[in-house]
């Protein structure tokens, strides 16, 4: 009786237990990981000093690890994009452990990667990161994750409530964000960050052992991964729906909103370790855990009592785009000393929850069996976008630094200015009810009809 219960606490929270454990040990790994890319990038630059010294203002230095962040970013997102669409777009056939358990194995696989370049004190030049960043991206793609965590929740529960446990979960994520950075601030520099990957295997144990011994549902099928599945994926996008161009749309705002929040945590770590800032490796970790703590806080505590005052969903994403761009305009103006730069941060923590109600109100515009396909191209386009916007500001970072260092977050405060505009005026949709959506569609598709009839389509 006692494992029948546990078995089905498991099953009730499995998206929420499986995204804490693996959040937890992402965000654990992935600002190492960075820092270490940082100094193998400098390892034959200034008489191989440390790269925290006075000379980090050294114009070849910048570049030359805004480079390397960029390759990783490649490595790493590039076999994202193709696998998350097949094996998401498949994951209403295959079920949603499979996927699950698939992210776990290449975490592990690259975590061992990682272990090796800090075995070897750099001396790599980097090599073994880049290659963890692909097999990270070729078998453990975050979003696949997503996909499968995401899609795991709605066929448990109702669209009314969707949002709302979207809003939940991208607390959950939040929270084990921070204290993945408060994990990796704490052991960064214990010993060049080899105990933090060991601590992460340990975590990514605790997640698959959530998978397996969660109560299997009888909904889920193991009919494999087909490549027509991709093909479907895109077909849900031009299937003539009510509400289509809203669905765009939404899409199109979440991947802005995304890939300059992603922008800003790799411009903040190039930008931090010059003067006049000159952080340190923990310093940047707390930096994040701050950055996640605020946006747990809003989508946990804030969130959850402005809709039960009845705030709608377009309130929210207003609110939480105006949010961010205000972070970026503080970076632009103050961002000089540690304490404004964590103000700007606290202030962007207002943007939590956006990308939940954007999920949420996408997952409502489609049915119940395409509810897989649309998150994996919603989230593939979503890291296309992070992968063009870190790219595009590392590069005018790294061709400004010299000239003007907080020329890249001013041209991200340019579209989130822009991604602001279009939200006030392209999101009217989510203002309507159900029946009020569905009149219109239906007024559509008979005005379509008639059409038809009368020879003029």
């Amino acid at each position: 009786m006692t494992w029948a219960c546990i078995s089905d606490f498991l099953s009730s929270y499995l998206a929420e237990i499986v995204l804490f454990f693996y959040d937890t040990a992402d965000k654990a790994k992935e600002p190492v990981t960075k820092l270490l890319l940082y100094e193998r990038s400098c390892w034959d630059l200034l008489d191989r000093v440390n790269c925290s010294s006075d000379n980090i203002n050294n114009k070849l230095l910048q570049a030359r690890s805004s480079t390397y962040l960029m390759g990783y970013k490649t490595c790493l997102e590039i076999p994202t994009l193709i696998l998350g669409i097949i094996f998401g777009a498949s994951s209403d056939k295959i079920g949603r452990r499979t996927p699950m358990l698939m992210v776990c194995f290449g975490t592990v696989i690259s975590s061992i990667l990682a272990m090796v370049d800090t075995a070897i004190l750099g001396k790599s030049y980097g090599i073994p990161l880049l290659i963890s960043g692909f097999v990270q991206g070729s078998l453990a793609p975050g979003f696949l994750l997503s996909v499968a965590c995401f899609g795991y929740l709605a066929d448990r529960i109702g669209e009314d409530n969707r949002t709302k446990r979207y809003n939940v979960m991208e607390g959950v994520q939040n929270v084990a964000n921070l204290f993945g950075s408060l994990l990796a601030a704490s052991l960064v520099d214990y010993d060049g960050g080899g105990s933090v990957y060991i601590v992460v295997l340990v975590l990514i144990l605790g997640t698959v052992l959530s998978i397996v011994f969660s109560k299997r549902e009888e909904h889920e099928k193991s009919n494999g991964c087909e490549m027509s599945e991709a093909k479907k994926t895109f077909e849900t996008l031009r299937k003539e729906r009510e509400g289509k161009h809203a669905l765009w749309l939404l899409i199109f705002m979440g991947c802005v909103h995304k890939s300059c929040i992603s922008a800003t945590e790799e411009l903040v770590l190039v930008f931090c370790r010059r003067k006049p800032l000159l952080w340190t490796k923990a310093t940047y970790c707390y930096w994040r855990a701050a950055t996640f703590g605020g946006l747990a806080i809003v989508c946990i505590l804030i969130l959850p009592t402005l809709q039960s005052k009845g705030v709608d969903d377009r309130k929210i994403i207003l609110t939480g785009i105006f949010c961010k761009s205000l972070e970026l305009l503080v970076i632009w103006w103050g961002a000089t000393s540690t304490w404004t730069l964590f103000l700007a941060t606290l202030i962007g923590a207002g943007g939590g929850g956006v990308l939940s109600t954007i999920r949420g109100a996408c997952t409502q515009l489609v049915d119940s069996d395409e509810i897989g396909k649309l998150l994996a191209v919603s989230l593939a386009a979503s890291h296309l976008s992070t992968l063009l916007g870190v790219s595009i500001s590392l590069a005018i970072y790294a061709v400004t630094v010299n000239v003007w260092s907080k020329c890249a977050f001013v041209v991200l405060f340019g579209f989130m200015a822009l991604n602001l505009i279009a939200a006030q005026f392209g999101t009217r949709w989510l203002m309507l009810s159900k029946t009020e959506r569905r009149h219109i569609g239906a007024t559509k598709q008979t005005n379509t009809k008639d059409l038809v009839n009368k020879g003029n389509i």
